[in-house]
């Protein structure tokens, strides 16, 4: 069984052209991944963002857990 990232969490503010879209700490959901070479690049939506963004794992979010009810 393969596990997929699903939710991520911000280590430094994210901005999108000059909006803010989410703070350290912020937790997003995943809506699509891509392989790089040099790592993954990652499109998010944070709860209080204008719109989605990418992001990219390591360098501005990290894996977050992800809990079940």
């Amino acid at each position: 069984m393969t596990t997929y990232l699903s939710s991520v969490r911000a280590i430094k503010q994210i901005t999108d052209e000059g909006r803010i879209c989410a703070q350290p700490g912020e937790v997003g959901v995943v809506l699509d991944r891509e392989r790089y070479a040099d790592g993954w690049a990652l499109t998010v939506t944070f709860p209080n963002a204008p719109c989605a963004t990418t992001c990219f794992l390591g360098d501005n979010v990290e894996a977050a857990p992800t809990w079940k009810a």
